[in-house]
C-alpha cells in the first residue's frame, strides 16, 4: 500500500501518493532532457537561419556589385572609341569608385564594400566581332571563396 500525503490546496484537501521508488526523480531527469533537447534544437535552428540570411544577403550584394561592374563597363565602351575599347582587352579590378587598374597575376584585391573583389575580364572574340565582358564578384564565407559572375558582350553599336 503506498503512503499518501496530504496538500491542503484553497481548502480542499487533495491527497497526493508519495513515490517511495525514485521513479520523481526519473520523470524530471527525462522532462529536463527533453526540454535541453529543444531548447538545443532551437537554437540550432536559428544559428543556421542566421547564417543563411548573412549568405543571401552577401550573395544579393555580390550579384548588385556584378551588375554595376556590367553598367561601368557599358560606361567605358560608350566613352572611348571602339578602337581604344578593344585595347583594354584583359582581366582589370573595378574598384568601388569606379577607377580602372589592371589586375596583377588576374587577382584584384578587396576593393568593394569591405569584404568583396570585382573583376572585370574583357576578350576579343574575332569571329563574332564583340567584346566578352564577364563581371566576377568573389568574398569569402566561413573559409570558402564564393563567386558571382555575369557574362554579356558588347558590339560597337555606333557602326550598326
Amino acid at each position: 500500500m503506498k503512503k499518501r500525503s496530504a496538500i491542503v490546496k484553497r481548502n480542499i484537501l487533495v491527497r497526493v501518493p508519495i513515490h517511495s521508488s525514485g521513479q520523481m526523480i526519473v520523470e524530471i531527469v527525462v522532462t529536463i532532457s527533453v526540454v535541453v533537447l529543444l531548447v538545443t534544437a532551437l537554437i540550432v535552428a536559428s544559428t543556421v537561419a542566421m547564417h543563411n540570411i548573412g549568405s543571401a544577403k552577401d550573395k544579393s550584394t555580390a550579384l548588385s556589385y556584378a551588375q554595376e561592374g556590367m553598367e561601368t563597363t557599358r560606361d567605358l565602351r560608350n566613352s572611348v572609341s571602339w578602337s581604344d575599347f578593344q585595347g583594354k582587352i584583359g582581366t582589370w579590378c573595378l574598384a568601388e569608385d569606379k577607377a580602372w587598374s589592371v589586375a596583377f597575376g588576374g587577382s584584384c584585391p578587396g576593393n568593394v564594400g569591405d569584404k568583396f573583389t570585382r573583376s572585370i575580364n574583357l576578350s576579343w572574340d574575332a569571329d563574332l566581332g564583340h567584346m566578352n565582358i564577364q563581371s566576377t564578384v568573389s568574398w569569402e564565407d566561413r573559409g570558402t571563396t564564393q563567386y558571382t559572375t555575369l557574362e554579356t558582350y558588347l558590339t560597337d553599336w555606333r557602326k550598326l
